[in-house]
């Protein structure tokens, strides 16, 4: 950032960003104002807790009463939320597109050597995690020990993060599916390295890092992660079959260590990490009920909490329909939008006593669906303005492939890697992992850029090396 600021008089700016950064501001502060003016629970004052020192002294300079006080504090913590969310959401996304479109250099490259590294740091973790599946005491002990360093245990809701997970891998991540999150994105630009000139020796190990990363994201046992890669794979097998001789060969290799990685993690849950399952065979159909049609059900697993408000988020979008209801005042209104088999479901119980005892100003629920969720607090119009510059980069992507034959490595797999980081908006924030806000310029600069600035960036396609 300091850079940008240092070189800001060299820099190009492109004009219909900022209309659309000024158009979303304004458009979030009408749709705040109106949530303000129409919030019906308001005679509910919930002072509960350590009141911010910032609004006491000036609580107590005015002399105001328990309602204005906590008035006070909503307007701030909704004026709060919102600048800290432009600024590292939509604020970093255009200035990583000031970076992309004004520094020279290979953005590829530096995205995959991240993955590379961030890969490395989840193999020395998880070798302890493994260990521990497998009932080595030396390996609980670590984990007991480094965990706390790593998440702050038990914070959030009094349950989550949990200390130690029994049956799923998670890394050093949160939870398993945020390890699903990361790695379905980040596996098309380890897909990319394979369809570049290399050498034998970068070849195995890309092809190592690859099953590496697909190992563990089946290990998580996470829905999301089967689901994500479904989708990846899907997606593989189309430009495959739209650039056949270009990419055959090294798509049977990622299928194959793909298959090798399924395989291999659910066998080793059926060994270390579910041992009551009878036989390979009952374990590998379980494990496709578990992941992958337990999808479809409002029973399985965790299924009835998140369905529940996801339902929520769409009634409450529906009866507020153009401003939505506002991000953290969407809290109270769930307790009466969440439907009843959602509400017997003991986690959807302690989000909501959560909220009754602490107030929607120090708990609420979850985002489950970036769409959805947005369309509660934000409406109809907040929902599209998000959209718009989603819609634009997709229809530049297709057109690209329609009307330009060439193979582009890099184009194919960061269209799949977008569409899969889109994805993850369905079951969660695509604030989450962050792969959103990185793609999003990074397509940009890939699709709208000068052909000339394309060529000096070295992305003309099969050629390029990584």
């Amino acid at each position: 950032m300091l850079y940008v600021i240092y070189k800001r008089k060299e820099f190009k700016y492109d004009k219909k960003i900022l209309y659309y950064l000024w158009i979303s501001v304004i458009l979030y502060l009408i749709s705040l104002l109106y949530a303000l003016v129409i919030y019906p629970y308001g005679n509910e004052i919930n002072l509960t807790g350590d009141i911010p020192k910032i609004v006491a002294c000036i609580a107590n300079l005015f002399d105001f009463n328990d309602n204005q006080i906590y008035m006070l504090w909503l307007v701030g913590r909704l004026l709060r939320s919102f600048f800290i969310y432009t600024i590292f959401t939509i604020g970093i996304s255009c200035l990583l597109y000031l970076i992309f479109k004004n520094i020279k250099f290979n953005e590829f490259e530096i995205i995959i050597l991240s993955i590379k590294i961030i890969i490395l740091l989840m193999i020395l973790y998880s070798f302890w995690e493994i260990l521990y599946f497998m009932d080595f005491k030396i390996a609980k002990d670590v984990l007991t020990t480094i965990n706390p360093y790593i998440h702050t245990i038990q914070t959030n809701y009094d349950w989550w993060p949990q200390l130690l997970l029994r049956n799923q891998l998670r890394s050093f991540f949160v939870e398993p599916s945020y390890l699903a999150m990361y790695g379905a994105v980040a596996l098309p630009f380890l897909w990319s390295c394979l369809y570049a000139k290399q050498r034998k020796n970068d070849i195995v190990v890309n092809i190592l890092f690859i099953s590496a990363l697909s190992f563990f994201m089946f290990l998580t046992k996470s829905r999301m992660a089967t689901a994500f890669m479904i989708l990846n794979i899907t997606l593989l097998i189309i430009f495959t079959a739209y650039y056949y001789k270009k990419m055959i060969k090294n798509t049977c290799i990622i299928l194959i260590c793909t298959s090798i990685a399924f395989f291999g993690a659910v066998l080793f849950s059926e060994k270390y990490m579910s041992p009551n399952n009878m036989n390979a065979n009952s374990n590998f159909e379980q494990y496709i009920d578990n992941n992958v049609k337990s999808i479809a059900s409002i029973n399985e697993r965790s299924n009835g909490t998140r369905y529940g408000v996801m339902y929520a988020d769409f009634l409450i979008g529906k009866d507020n329909l153009l401003f939505g209801v506002g991000e953290v005042l969407r809290n109270r209104y769930m307790i009466d939008y969440l439907p009843d088999w959602s509400l017997e479901k003991n986690e959807t119980k302690m989000w909501v006593n959560a909220v009754k005892e602490k107030g929607i100003l120090q708990s609420g629920f979850p985002n489950l669906n970036e769409y959805l969720y947005r369309f509660s607090t934000t409406g109809l119009l907040g929902l599209s303005v998000f959209l718009f510059p989603i819609f634009l980069l997709l229809i530049r992507l297709f057109s690209i492939f329609r009307f330009n034959k060439d193979f582009n490595v890099n184009l194919v797999f960061f269209t799949i890697a977008f569409i899969t980081s889109c994805a993850t908006g369905v079951g969660d924030s695509v604030t989450r992992i962050y792969w959103f806000w990185i793609l999003l310029p990074l397509g940009y600069v890939m699709c709208f850029r000068k052909e000339n600035d394309v060529k000096d960036n070295g992305d003309t396609g099969s050629k390029q090396e990584h």
